[in-house]
């Protein structure tokens, strides 16, 4: 039985499928990229403090004719808890995702498993209507609407009350105790000390051990 939630969260994901379409038709000259398939979901981030993510080669589809290959659909995630945030920067965290399937279909590699942001996205990002700045440790990852970007927005014309959906966040549980145990050579911890220093733009050694928890969730 279909109830109201599960009908709002089809008018959201059908908004996100609208403005995919929309931005790219306003951003992209690749025909390959906007015909590439993707399931466009809303649901928590696999990594915490993420707003969206993008997966290559994610699900499988249906064929329509016996015997073939069942096509592969790349997936786009909109945090379900970050729903709550401006309808503009709903659209800043797709048109981030779009940016790097945009790269991924034309054999651009953008990013590493460590979620490092190179060059190759600023230069999608930009073209995408997008300013690009460095985050501490991920790159080019930090984005937001330029002014372009923000006039493909308003005239995409989002229906504010389709994306107005949020999933609620679960309190964060307190863990009663819960150790790291690393051993290092006093010289190997100055040095990898000065490197997470510089890496992440941090003034004293205790911000990179609270960084470091933060990371792991505890």
């Amino acid at each position: 039985m279909e109830t109201e939630i599960s009908k709002k969260y089809q008018l959201a994901v059908n908004e996100l499928y609208r403005a995919k379409d929309f931005f790219l038709n306003r951003f992209c000259d690749e025909e390959r990229v906007k015909n590439a398939k993707v399931f466009i979901t809303i649901q928590t981030s696999a990594r915490k403090n993420n707003l969206g993510h993008f997966w290559a080669d994610r699900w499988d589809g249906d064929t329509t004719k016996e015997g073939e290959e069942k096509e592969i659909y790349h997936e786009i995630n909109i945090c379900a808890e970050q729903m709550n945030r401006p309808v503009n920067d709903i659209c800043q965290t797709l048109i981030h995702e779009l940016c790097h399937m945009y790269n991924n279909v034309l054999g651009i590699e953008d990013c590493n498993s460590l979620q490092y942001h190179n060059k190759h996205f600023k230069s999608a990002a930009e073209k995408f209507g997008l300013i690009v700045d460095k985050f501490p440790g991920r790159g080019w990852a930090l984005t937001s609407l330029s002014e372009e970007g923000i006039s493909a927005v308003e005239a995409f014309q989002p229906d504010r009350s389709a994306l107005s959906i949020c999933r609620i966040a679960p309190e964060k549980i307190k863990k009663e105790s819960e150790y790291i145990a690393i051993t290092l050579k006093k010289e190997d911890y100055e040095e990898l000390l000065q490197k997470a220093m510089d890496e992440w733009g941090l003034e004293k050694p205790k911000q990179v051990i609270t960084k470091l928890l933060d990371e792991l969730d505890l």
